[in-house]
């Protein structure tokens, strides 16, 4: 019989090996770790598609529309695209009520009267946006101003709930120039 070789056999062999593999595998690990994917957002897609025809401006202004009643939710994340010419496609982060979210995209416009017989240099109002009672518990806009007079939102006198119905006509008094009042 021989004896076992001082140098230890093949131990240091399969020791070696064992490294190897081990050390491939770990750099193969680092590697891959570096290039992996940052985690993806779960977003949820609605899609409106208006009844009839509509041109690309009033498709434009209903996106509008859709953007400011999203940050009006406090959901400014959202995305909102026209596809096609034909349909609005909004892009949702996660949230617990969809149908809430939906049914106030989808909602008819909020038209309101509001008192501003308190506040001074009233034209300086022109083109802003207001927060008033009407809204309730949704906002046209995170920047929405209130009254400066009693820093609480404006008064809303008259919802369109109250108009029965309206009419447009010319005022032949107003200077007889034809102005609609």
């Amino acid at each position: 019989m021989s004896e076992p070789s001082p140098s230890g056999g093949c131990f240091p062999l399969v020791l070696a090996l064992l490294a190897a593999i081990f050390g491939s595998f770990m750099a193969a690990f680092s590697t891959s770790s570096s290039t992996l994917v940052s985690p993806t957002e779960i977003v949820t897609h609605v899609t409106f598609a208006p009844i009839g025809t509509f041109t690309t401006d009033e498709l434009e202004q209903a996106e509008t529309v859709i953007s400011k009643r999203l940050t009006g939710l406090g959901l400014s994340t959202a995305t909102v695209e026209i596809i096609d010419s034909k349909t609005i496609s909004v892009g949702l982060p996660q949230i617990e009520d969809l149908d809430d979210v939906v049914k106030t995209l989808s909602a008819r416009g909020l038209l309101e009267f509001v008192g501003f017989s308190d506040v001074p240099d009233i034209g300086e109002w022109t083109g802003r946006d207001i927060l008033t009672t009407g809204q309730g518990d949704h906002p046209v806009s995170d920047t929405a101003s209130k009254n400066p007079v009693t820093n609480a939102p404006f008064e809303t006198v008259l919802t369109g709930e109250g108009v029965q119905s309206a009419v447009s006509s010319f005022n032949q008094d107003y200077g007889g120039n034809g102005k609609l009042r």
